[in-house]
């Protein structure tokens, strides 16, 4: 790592922006903060490291961050991956960790302020061995009881992701999906998936962890 490496930070939250740039105030890290992943000139001979933030307060944050990852699975280029998320929403590690082939590294946001995630990142661009945050694997909410593939084939498509691309990347039919789908929906007591999508761009709806009111 030269003493000059630059990380992309992929956010669209100002108080995040002045908090990551007092937290690395003195490293040589190089943070660039952008909104878009179009913003970057990637090197073909060289590693560009690019840190996500995951939000999904909303349908517009969804499908960016959406976007971005397809984006990232598109590009023929040495890219490092990473991902900040929180406990809220860190049930779609497991998605995120398929959909990017498992070229990806989760960092807690629990761990901003303790000195982890800063050392976390620091030991990410050297290459060293670290203690990431573990992708979760099991997952039941509190209000519904959903499993975990339950709630994604609800959260997910709420980003633009079709059942067709949620099929391909769980390995799991359309039909499956389907079925499981209906029956999230049912312990909603809900007829249609485009209620649910209705309730949550209304904000009627929360999707993070164990706030599903």
């Amino acid at each position: 790592m030269s003493s000059d490496e630059t990380i992309y930070v992929v956010v669209n939250c100002n108080y995040f922006i002045i908090g990551l740039q007092q937290l690395f105030i003195d490293s040589s890290i190089n943070l660039r903060f952008i909104d878009d992943i179009l913003e970057i000139d990637f090197p073909h001979n060289e590693m560009t490291y690019i840190l996500l933030v995951l939000s999904i307060t909303n349908v517009t944050l969804l499908e960016r961050f959406k976007n971005t990852i397809d984006f990232i699975n598109g590009i023929n280029t040495q890219v490092k991956t990473g991902i900040l998320v929180s406990e809220l929403n860190a049930y779609l590690t497991y998605y995120l960790y398929r959909k990017l082939k498992r070229k990806v590294t989760f960092f807690n946001s629990h761990n901003l302020i303790n000195g982890i995630f800063k050392r976390n990142v620091l030991s990410w661009l050297k290459g060293k061995t670290f203690r990431p945050m573990r992708v979760i694997y099991r997952y039941r909410d509190e209000c519904y009881g959903y499993s975990l593939k339950e709630w994604l084939t609800l959260v997910v498509p709420l980003s633009g992701e079709s059942i067709k691309e949620v099929s391909a990347c769980l390995n799991i039919s359309e039909h499956s999906l389907y079925q499981i789908r209906t029956k999230a929906l049912k312990k909603m007591r809900l007829q249609t998936y485009r209620e649910f999508y209705q309730l949550f761009i209304n904000g009627e709806m929360r999707i993070e962890n164990n706030k599903i009111r």
